[in-house]
């Protein structure tokens, strides 16, 4: 069996780093990456800016060179697909797999004409967020967590369009997915699709910081953007600095200029800017420095699938206190190093995670932490992945 791994980032995020991990472990002469060149360029960029291993960064300089991708209708798409096919049929290829979305929902529309067969992997949470509230069904709950989390109806519903269209472009398509909370979360708002479940579906690079001096009570690391729970995490520091005046916390996560300022300015009006060091766009290796310098992560992210940030914490020693939505049921609810508290519940947040910081108890959970993350290693990711894609190809 040889596979294409088909690779469009617009941006190099979680997904693509985990694609990447994992991709660097396949068989190495049976699969080859296809990415376009202009996102192939931008990619490479962006893995040297967050100080990528060499072994990742290879795997993206080694690539596939598709055409450049600059479609903006849907003809275009299609056609730019039609055109990956062909050439991963001259290059031997028996599956083509997809393992982040492309950019557009109307890209897989007529896949099941492919000389070669598509397997999709599903990573991405529902586009207004996680289910921070389950009370309903279909659209109507797609609809009440949207408002929830700040999302208009015209905005929701043109996401919702969007799920349906590729749901539907892919309904023959097999798909596994990095996490059950992936199905379980479609299905509860109507968006019927089966998805096998790989375990493990994430891994994590044991942290060669573990044991650092605990320089900071908190921190928090993400991308920078409104769902991930930065907002929430400068509330939950207002509310621990009334208990803790000298609280010390830590932002870390990539952030464009506009969001990391209104970030800091939200902080200011808060009046905890001075509680709070800011440290966007760090390196990967600084971030875990960061992370086994803190004693919690507190972590009230509103869209998750199956955390890395989370694994990258407790490789660290550093427990977490997190929303309970169910990327975080599903995939730490037997670890006491992860504690949970209801979604949008900052008052809860605040309690546990000033009880854990009294009590010392972030020593011990960090402990556990450490040894819990070693159940997840980057090698079994790729063996399961590797062996559902077998399992697949098998099947034809």
């Amino acid at each position: 069996m040889k596979v294409a791994i088909y690779m469009t980032p617009p941006i190099l995020g979680g997904a693509e780093l985990r694609t990447l991990e994992v991709t660097s472990r396949f068989p190495k002469d049976r699969y080859v990456v296809l990415v376009p060149r202009n996102l192939k360029e931008r990619a490479l960029e962006d893995a040297r800016r967050l100080g990528l291993r060499e072994e990742l960064i290879k795997v993206l300089r080694e690539a596939y060179e598709l055409d450049d991708y600059t479609c903006r209708s849907p003809l275009c798409s299609i056609g730019y697909r039609r055109r990956a096919e062909k050439v991963a049929e001259r290059l031997g290829v028996d599956l083509i797999y997809a393992p982040v979305d492309p950019p557009r929902a109307d890209h897989f529309v007529g896949h099941s004409m492919s000389p070669v067969r598509w397997v999709r992997l599903l990573q991405s949470s529902l586009p207004v967020g996680s289910l921070v509230t389950e009370d309903g069904s279909g659209l109507r709950l797609f609809l009440k967590v949207a408002k929830v989390n700040g999302i208009g109806t015209m905005t929701a519903l043109r996401h919702y369009a969007r799920l349906w269209l590729i749901n539907y472009a892919t309904f023959d398509m097999e798909a596994l997915a990095v996490s059950a909370s992936i199905p379980y979360e479609l299905n509860k708002v109507g968006i019927r699709r089966r998805a096998i479940a790989l375990d493990p579906g994430n891994g994590v690079k044991g942290c060669p910081y573990v044991g650092l001096e605990k320089a900071y009570d908190v921190i928090f690391h993400a991308r920078i953007e409104r769902l991930k729970g930065v907002f929430d995490f400068i509330a939950a520091v207002k509310e621990l600095a009334k208990l803790k005046d000298d609280v010390r916390a830590v932002i870390v996560g990539s952030a464009s200029e506009g969001m990391a300022k209104e970030v800091m300015s939200y902080a200011a009006d808060l009046g905890v800017a001075k509680n709070i060091e800011f440290r966007f766009n760090a390196s990967s290796d600084e971030v875990l420095r960061l992370l086994a310098s803190s004693k919690a992560f507190v972590y009230p992210t509103r869209s998750d699938t199956f955390s890395l940030v989370v694994l990258e914490s407790l490789s660290c020693g550093t427990p977490v206190v997190a929303y309970d939505i169910p990327a975080i049921r599903f995939n730490y609810a037997d670890t006491r190093a992860v504690i949970r508290v209801r979604p949008l519940d900052v008052k809860g947040l605040v309690n546990e995670t000033y009880e854990l910081l009294r009590s010392g108890d972030w020593d011990r959970l960090g402990r556990e932490g450490v040894e819990f993350s070693k159940r997840f290693t980057w090698d079994d990711v790729a063996r399961a992945e590797w062996r559902a894609l077998e399992r697949i190809f098998r099947k034809q």
